[in-house]
């Protein structure tokens, strides 16, 4: 597949790619075997955006295991680069990087996975990110301009509501958290809805339904 043959979208399987990391040569879909992935890309090594988000990412690892979510970071940068880097914030923020930190010098994946928008930084990828399934299947992507820093908090309430949502099969409304009430889909019944979850519903509105199932619903 050539770079320009993929636009990524939601639902597509995520090609497979080799790359040279911090931990050594990494082939991604051997890599990510089994796992939900946290995909994400950022400008640049030693500049102090991109220093707070990993250190918030790493700070975060226990998280990320807990969900049992594999975090991959994409940089511009050579691993060489990277991995001095990575030295660098392990030293003065007291914190451990147990992820790889990918080199994209010649911006071949950060082209070929969307993550290099030409009209933002004609030398750098800007902010992208994507929750990829164990059936490497492309679940969630948003992307942030290259001076806003994204919240590793809000980037785990994300994917806690694509776990529950795919297993509940609701949907979840804004500013969700986990244990507050799920939305009922439009093209489900109050009746199927109410005997599938065991639990009534609350109706706000004809075509919005929030639902509070118990834990061992569906």
């Amino acid at each position: 597949m050539k770079p320009s043959e993929w636009h990524p979208e939601i639902g597509d399987i995520v090609p497979d790619f080799s790359a040279q990391a911090t931990f050594g040569p990494l082939q991604f879909h051997e890599w990510s075997r089994g796992s939900w992935v946290y995909f994400c890309s950022h400008p640049a090594a030693f500049t102090p955006i991109c220093t707070t988000e990993m250190v918030s990412l790493a700070k975060h690892q226990a998280e990320f295991d807990r969900r049992g979510i594999k975090v991959l970071a994409l940089s511009a940068d050579t691993a060489e680069d990277q991995w001095r880097w990575m030295q660098e914030m392990e030293s003065t923020f007291g914190t451990h990087f147990s992820f790889p930190l990918v080199a994209d010098p010649e911006l071949s994946l950060s082209k070929r996975f969307g993550m290099y928008h030409r009209k933002e930084s004609s030398e750098r990828p800007i902010r992208r990110s994507f929750f990829i399934d164990p059936t490497l299947r492309l679940r969630m992507m948003f992307d942030y301009p290259m001076n806003i820093g994204r919240k590793t908090d809000e980037v785990l309430r994300v994917f806690d509501a694509l776990i529950a949502a795919d297993r509940l099969e609701l949907g979840t409304p804004a500013d969700w958290e986990d244990g507050e009430p799920y939305v009922v889909l439009p093209d489900e019944t109050d009746e199927h809805a109410t005997q599938r979850l065991h639990t009534r519903l609350a109706r706000l509105m004809s075509y919005l339904r929030l639902v509070s199932p118990g834990k061992n619903a569906a």
